[in-house]
Parts: structure tokens; sequence; C-alpha cells
């Protein structure tokens, strides 16, 4: 009876070690992907720090909200925030930190004509939405999924709502 007992409790000390073993091995996985995530997200946070003060300098956003990168027509950041007077406002800089274009959020196309397009183009899921520079002309950048699931691109105008270009099918 005293060797059942033994084998038993040996059973069980080699259990408790495997369990051990895989506890240590996902937790290390857990910390080298929670560093690598980290590492990857730190210039997103640097860019978001540096056109905030931009938009705040340059812009007189002061209370940031949005910050949206787009990167279809070279590299360009916008920021979306209220500024001294209460009213909303969207910066767009180049990649050379250079204010391209400031406008009251107020000037944008109308939701009705956003629901149009959506209608028109058979918009399904958004993958992103940024505002964007095309042909010196301020633009929202859209990709979307449309029909048979393919991948879509839609550029269309902020103020009036014209759509600039459509690529169907990547």
């Amino acid at each position: 009876m005293k060797n059942y007992s033994r084998i038993q409790f040996e059973k069980r000390a080699r259990s408790a070690h495997r369990k051990a073993i895989w506890i240590g091995i996902f937790l290390v996985l857990l910390l080298i992907i929670s560093i690598f995530l980290y590492s990857v997200l730190i210039p997103v946070r640097s860019d978001r720090a540096r056109f905030s003060e931009l938009a705040s300098q340059h812009a007189g956003i002061e209370h940031v909200q949005v910050f949206k990168e787009s990167n279809r027509n070279g590299n360009y950041y916008s920021i979306q925030g209220s500024a001294s007077d209460h009213r909303s406002y969207l910066a767009v800089f180049d990649s050379k930190s250079h204010l391209v274009r400031r406008i009251s959020v107020d000037q944008r196309v109308s939701d009705g004509r956003l629901n149009r397009i959506f209608h028109r183009y058979d918009i399904g899921k958004v993958y992103s939405l940024a505002p964007s520079i095309y042909k010196k002309r301020l633009v929202l950048e859209m990709s979307y999924r449309g029909r048979k699931n393919t991948i879509n691109f839609l550029t269309i105008d902020y103020k009036s709502g014209r759509v600039y270009r459509l690529i169907r099918g990547i």
C-alpha cells in the first residue's frame, strides 16, 4: 500500500511539474508578445504627440479628439479637435510636418450625401477612413469591403462629396 501512494505522489508531482513548465512557457510568450506590440506602437504614439503639438502651434487646435494617418498619396497626418473658440477643426499635415490644410469640421460633406455614396457603391464594412490630400484637394480616403468580399478604395471630396477615384476588386 505504501508503494501505491508513493507512485501516486510521484505522478502528481510530475503532473504539477509539467503544468508549471507550461504556465511558465505561456507567461514568457505573453511577455514577448506584449514587448513586441509595445515596440510596434511606439512610432504611432510619438507621431500622435508630435502632430498634436504642431496642430496646437499652427492650427490652434487645443483639445485633440482624433488622430489619423493616411499614406496612399504620400504620408498625411490629420488631427481633429476643438480650438479656443469651441469649434471643431481638422488640420492636415504632410510628412515633413508642414500644415497643408486647416478647415472647420462644419464644412465637411453632409451625412445624407455620405449615405447616398454608401448605397451607390454598396459599401459593406469600412476598414479605414482618413482625411488626405489628392491633387491639392482635401479628401476622405476610404477602404472598404464591397460586393463579392472584394477590397475597394474610394476617394471622396471632403466638402462636396464628389467621388474622385474608385478602385475596385483588389
